[in-house]
């Protein structure tokens, strides 16, 4: 691989001997460019429903919770983090997870050719994981 894929992959830029943070966004995006030796990302947010909401919606949700804020966001002058955080449901975060297992199986069937079975669906029902999940 070249040095490019080296620093995408170690988040390290041995030039300058330091961190390189990588985003999400450009890890889903690369990362299976890279596995896949494919000339070109097999998936970004046009081809793949999953991704865009995934980095979008899900991150900003993520990133309300994760780093909550009172502060105004200088662009849309208002407590955007604090909006968000406050404005986070059940339906939210069931799609949140439900997308986040449906893209981590595009990318093993991308890479494996096929879903295995470590990864399984909530139960619609009751909204929760089986049992057997945390075996």
């Amino acid at each position: 691989i070249g040095e490019e894929e080296k620093v995408l992959l170690t988040e390290w830029d041995a030039g300058r001997n330091r961190y390189k943070s990588i985003s999400t966004r450009d890890k889903l995006v690369q990362y299976p460019r890279i596995v896949t030796r494919s000339e070109f990302p097999p998936f970004d947010e046009n081809n793949c429903p999953e991704l865009a909401y995934f980095v979008s919606t899900a991150k900003d949700f993520r990133d309300a919770v994760v780093h909550a804020s009172a502060s105004l966001d200088p662009l849309q002058e208002y407590p955007r983090k604090e909006v968000l955080f406050g404005s986070l449901e059940q339906h939210d975060v069931d799609k949140i997870v439900d997308t986040s297992v449906a893209l981590v199986r595009k990318i093993e069937k991308l890479v494996y050719g096929d879903c295995r079975k470590w990864l399984q669906d909530r139960d619609i029902a009751t909204g929760v994981f089986p049992d057997t999940v945390f075996e």
